[in-house]
Order: structure tokens, then C-alpha cells, then sequence
């Protein structure tokens, strides 16, 4: 009997135990192999952001994180070079295995414990964005809601340049590292805001073990109206010490705004702002003129046909050329009052 109960101990070791271990030992490789390449990058180039340059004598490793001050845009550089620690897991993506930096499960049970315990959230959005860019090469991501930043590693393992915003610290925080410890620091711009209709300041409403349910709810104003042109020159500085209040509100910019920082001509827009979508829309009417958006995919939870937000995301979006469907490689038809999580907008 003793025998029988050594050998089920043994298959469940391997089962539990020997997993852990090879995930351990292979972010510990991919780790040291970025200190190397950091520490060996010597070769000088330069980093260009719409008229501003930056003269450098190394390969860029540092993550580009921008934030929008009432006087204008600055790159905070060094953002996520101290100290602190985060866990790590690996983001099982079509184009292999992604080291990311996660939020402890207990106060993140959706995207970084499915991530953690399966290596991936939402396979189904993950398969569609990656099918869609794999079809063409000039294809970019714009990743709004970004959260950890599963979308965008994703779209930079492909070797495709992505667009990441989101307002909250901690995501950010965490975002940074994963793009240094892939080396996806030339591929991922980091925008550390959150997009609406009116520049302003807002506050966050959170819900406790949802990191990736928060929203934003408004303030006062941002001191620009919609009529000031916010500088495309930026100003690097180390980043500043926040204020618990400071990580608990955030700025809002238009879409508009980023496109003095958008590279590519041909974008695919993701998009999870808990229930805020219709706001961001609306203050992209110029970016959807200036950018060939082919595909949008967002969450829909929050709207239908008939509700106010539903109707402003439908005219927008049909004003401009996009079709419903549903979120499948194979387009299926989808009736905007359908009470589905997701909709893909397809331009025709």
C-alpha cells in the first residue's frame, strides 16, 4: 500500500511541482538575457517622437512612458527602473511564450489570475487581433484600456509597434517592465492617461479584486479647452514622486492627441474602457481621418442600439465606414442590441 501512495506522491510532484519550476527557470533566463543586452548596448541612434529628438549613446532599452501636464506632454524617463518587485508569469501567446508582470490574483482575479493559471485572458480576442495582424504587415496596434499589457506584448512578439493607454499606476507600472525585460522597448509606447471627449482630471471607481473593472468618473477641468492644440513637442524629465491622490486620479486627452505620436499609417483599435467607449470615439474625429483604422474591437457590455452611448457608437463607427460583426476570425453578423460582451467593427 505504502508503495501505491509513493508513486501517486511522485505524479502529483511532477503534475504540480515541475511546471512551477520550468516557468521559474525561463523568466529567470529571459531576465538575465535583457541585463545583457542592456548592459552590452553601446551603439548610438536616435529617438524620434514627432519634432522632438533625443540623442542617445545606447541601443533603446527603457520603456517610453508619456503623460499629458497642463503644460503639455512629458516622457517620464526611468519609470520603472527602482526597486519594486512584481510577480511574473508567461503570457502564452500564437507567437510563443511572453514574460509578464502581473498583480497579485487576490486583488486581480479576472486578467492576472486567468493569465497565471492558464497564460492567457480571453484567448478567443487574443487569436482574433493576432489573426488580423498576421494578415498584414503594415497592420499596428492600438491597445486603449490597456491594462497589463497582453494585447500589446502580444502585438510587439509579432514585431508590430503598438500604442498602449491606460491611467491607472499600477498597470503601468507593471506594463513597463514586461516591454524592458522583452526588449520591446523600440516596439511599445506607453501613454499613462486616459482618453475622453474634454480634456479634464478624474477620479477612479474601483471594485475590489477587479483591477481591470475600474473606471473613471469626472472632476473639474483640465485647464485646456477643446480648442488648444496640445504641443507635440515633449519634455523628458525623471519621473515624479506621486501622491497616493495623484495615482488616484488620472488626466484625460483626446485620441486626437496621440497622433503626433503614431508612426504607422494603418492601425487596429482594441478597446476596454469600462462603459467610457462612445467619449473616446468622440474625440477621434481626426485621428480616424489621419489613421486608416481597419478593424475596431471592443467591449460592449456597457451599450446597446438604443441606449444614448449605443447610438453615438453606431453612428460614429458607421459615419466612418464600419460594419458589425461579431468577434470571430469568420465575420458573423451582429445586431448592435444583441446583448453581447464583445463587438468587432469591421471597415468595409
Amino acid at each position: 500500500m505504502w508503495r501505491v501512495y509513493r508513486k501517486i506522491i511522485c505524479i502529483l510532484i511532477c503534475v504540480l511541482v515541475f511546471p512551477f519550476i520550468f516557468q521559474k527557470i525561463y523568466l529567470n533566463l529571459v531576465e538575465k538575457q535583457h541585463n545583457v543586452a542592456r548592459s552590452q548596448s553601446t551603439a548610438a541612434m536616435f529617438l524620434a517622437v514627432s519634432g522632438y529628438t533625443k540623442r542617445t549613446n545606447s541601443i533603446q532599452s527603457r520603456a517610453s512612458i508619456f503623460h499629458c501636464s497642463p503644460l503639455g506632454w512629458e516622457q517620464w524617463d526611468g519609470f520603472c527602473s527602482g526597486n519594486v518587485s512584481f510577480e511574473k508569469a508567461v503570457l502564452n501567446t500564437p507567437e510563443g511564450l511572453v514574460p509578464i508582470f502581473i498583480h497579485n490574483v487576490w486583488h486581480d482575479r479576472w486578467v492576472s489570475y486567468f493569465i497565471k493559471e492558464k497564460g492567457v485572458w480571453e484567448a478567443e480576442l487574443v487569436n482574433l487581433i493576432h489573426h488580423f495582424l498576421s494578415l498584414d504587415e503594415d497592420l499596428n496596434l492600438i491597445d486603449i484600456g490597456s491594462h497589463i499589457g497582453e494585447f500589446s506584448l502580444l502585438a510587439a512578439k509579432l514585431g508590430r509597434q503598438a500604442i498602449a493607454v491606460d491611467p491607472l499606476y499600477e498597470n503601468v507600472q507593471r506594463l513597463c517592465k514586461s516591454i524592458e525585460v522583452n526588449n520591446f522597448s523600440h516596439l511599445v509606447k506607453v501613454f499613462y492617461t486616459a482618453l475622453s471627449d474634454s480634456r479634464s482630471r478624474v477620479s477612479f471607481i474601483r471594485h475590489s479584486g477587479n483591477v481591470g473593472g475600474t473606471s473613471i468618473k469626472g472632476m473639474d477641468s483640465f485647464g485646456m479647452s477643446l480648442n488648444t492644440t496640445i504641443s507635440s513637442e515633449v519634455k523628458v524629465i525623471s519621473p515624479p514622486s506621486l501622491t497616493l491622490n495623484d495615482k488616484n486620479t488620472a488626466t484625460t486627452v483626446l485620441l486626437d492627441d496621440l497622433l503626433p505620436f503614431v508612426a504607422f499609417k494603418k492601425a487596429f483599435i482594441k478597446m476596454d474602457v469600462e462603459g467610457h467607449e462612445n467619449y473616446v470615439l468622440n474625440g477621434g474625429e481626426q485621428f480616424f481621418s489621419a489613421i486608416d483604422v481597419r478593424y475596431v474591437l471592443m467591449e460592449w457590455t456597457a451599450h446597446n442600439k438604443d441606449s444614448r452611448s449605443g447610438r453615438q457608437i453606431v453612428a460614429f463607427l458607421r459615419r466612418h465606414g464600419f460594419s458589425p460583426s461579431k468577434p470571430t476570425i469568420l465575420k458573423k453578423t451582429f445586431k448592435e442590441n444583441e446583448g453581447n460582451n464583445n463587438i468587432f467593427w469591421i471597415k468595409e
